[in-house]
């Protein structure tokens, strides 16, 4: 196993049989090097952290002056740049003191564990997030239309997946439903199904002031304010709801754009 000396050197927390499969399959390929081969290069984009399977390296920079300054010296176990998952970059290079023998986790696969276990995080999630749909009647002494259906959307600790800092951009409320509606028409009703529909509801993001937890989520809106006319006063309607869905902002943090992808669905994550 790739992971025996990183497991032994780190016993705690302890991780279940599932856990250490997960780690273990995470790593997408090993590679050697000799003596003084650079490892990792200062300041170069990442997109992979290295586990030192054999053989010893060394963290430093060189100086103006030509000389080098020797930061840190790794063993067999030691994840020798876990700290660039979130930087994407270091500020000192990596090199082999002996041959040496690493395995790469992409850094696609760090995230995937770190949602993946409680064990392998940098700490506890806390993420909550709620979508509630209201009824208002509205009152049929008055010639107005005033039934709707009030929509709130609150999310909370939202982060970039890259470095876990708060998101600022948008999300989105993607709402399937079926509507069947009841037209009253003297003593009797006529009963009408709409075809499935979709709402889109651009959510907004924002950093907040507490650096342990992400960006906040939220908006107050209503069927009649994203589609108008959907409610109307004094008829029966009944909602089939499908899934609720969050999609994420994508590149550019805009929830119009196409390139988003599913974030939350309904239901309770439980690691």
């Amino acid at each position: 196993m790739l992971t025996n000396l990183f497991l032994r050197t780190h016993q705690k927390p302890v991780l279940d049989p599932e856990e250490i499969a997960a780690l273990e399959s995470s790593f997408a390929r090993t590679q050697e090097f000799a003596p003084k081969q650079i490892v990792v290069r200062e300041q170069v984009p990442l997109t992979q952290c290295t586990l030192l399977l054999e053989g010893f390296v060394e963290r430093y920079k060189d100086m103006p002056d030509g000389r080098r300054q020797i930061l840190a010296i790794h063993v067999p176990g030691d994840f020798v740049d876990l700290h660039s998952y979130p930087l994407k970059k270091l500020e000192h290079s990596v090199a082999a003191l002996t041959p040496i023998r690493v395995a790469f986790m992409p850094h696609s696969a760090v995230r995937a564990l770190t949602m993946a276990s409680p064990h392998l995080t940098v700490g506890p999630a806390g993420f909550v997030g709620s979508v509630r749909l209201g009824a208002m009647r509205g009152d049929p002494g008055t010639p107005a239309d005033e039934a709707d259906v009030p929509i709130r959307v609150q999310l909370t600790d939202i982060r970039r997946a890259g470095d876990l800092s708060d998101y600022p951009g948008e999300v989105e409320l993607a709402l399937d439903l079926q509507i069947t509606d009841a037209q009253p028409l003297g003593d009797a009703a006529e009963l009408g199904t709409t075809t499935r529909i979709s709402y889109s509801v651009p959510v907004d993001c924002a950093a907040t002031v507490d650096t342990a937890t992400g960006g906040s989520c939220e908006i107050t809106t209503s069927a009649d304010t994203i589609a108008p006319g959907t409610i109307r006063e004094g008829w029966r309607t009944l909602w089939q709801l499908g899934q609720v869905r969050v999609l994420d902002g994508g590149a550019d943090d805009r929830a119009a754009t196409a390139d988003n992808v599913v974030f939350a669905t309904q239901g309770i994550f439980v690691p």
